[in-house]
């Protein structure tokens, strides 16, 4: 990909992400947040692509200073599943509530009082990435997705439930996030099956999601039977994910990309 193409995709996310730390401050918005550290992720991924090439090996470390924002942020929208799980499972905890709702505001005070400081952060961190981005070969892009594509194919394969299955939705995200940069340069080689990608990190995410339920609420006096339906819930969801990422090699990108 030409360096003139990948600075454009990446200064488009760079104004949403300006455009989304603008709101918070405005609206106090879970939304903008979310969409805040989303958009750092997408920025991420399109470098960890672009690094593949040794022109671009440091492109990261430019992005290393926005780490800290994203994880002040993630604080806030953290405080904020909390609640949202306790909702979805129907628990009356005041006090879980209210140290949630405490922590979620202090955390979103300090973060909006901070966004002149952090905006000068992300355009810095923009402009040396812009100053060393060069151009990235398609053979290298294609050797990335094939890895990649490796690796979670053998985590899959493993059917066991744990960090690395985690870690597995985050390469399919991250996949996902790059793929819109990739897609032309590399759709002779490899060409995605993005439903069926987006639909299996969603299962992924949904079963960590209960995961996370069930330690957060374990520490907490709950009836023995709720703690169970999590669990039962936490089963039900390794099934479907189990069913879905059978041959995920064949389904992520088609029988027809199988012999390229």
């Amino acid at each position: 990909m030409k360096q003139k193409a990948s600075k454009k995709h990446l200064n488009r996310i760079w104004k949403k992400t300006l455009y989304h730390l603008d709101r918070i401050t405005i609206l106090r918005n879970q939304e903008d947040i979310h969409q805040f550290r989303v958009n750092i992720k997408k920025i991420r991924a399109i470098l960890t692509l672009f690094s593949q090439t040794p022109k671009n090996k440091d492109l990261l470390s430019y992005l290393k200073p926005v780490k800290k924002i994203f994880k002040q942020a993630g604080k806030i929208r953290e405080a904020d599943i909390h609640l949202q799980m306790a909702k979805e499972h129907h628990f009356k905890l005041p006090r879980f509530t209210r140290e949630q709702q405490e922590l979620m505001y202090t955390e979103l005070h300090d973060f909006c009082m901070n966004k002149k400081r952090f905006k000068k952060v992300l355009k810095r961190s923009k402009k040396a990435i812009d100053k060393n981005l060069f151009s990235t070969p398609t053979k290298d892009m294609i050797k990335f997705y094939q890895s990649q594509l490796n690796q979670i194919t053998l985590i899959l394969a493993k059917r066991q439930f744990n960090k690395k299955m985690h870690d597995c939705r985050k390469q399919i995200k991250n996949l996902l996030y790059s793929y819109k940069v990739a897609e032309e340069p590399i759709a002779k080689k490899i060409r995605l099956n993005q439903p069926y990608l987006d639909q299996l990190q969603e299962k992924l995410g949904q079963w960590h999601d209960a995961v996370l339920s069930l330690q957060l609420f374990s520490g907490l006096r709950l009836n023995a039977d709720i703690l169970l339906n999590i669990k039962t819930e936490i089963e039900k969801k390794q099934q479907i994910i189990l069913s879905k990422s059978e041959n995920f090699w064949i389904n992520a990108i088609g029988k027809n990309n199988l012999n390229k």
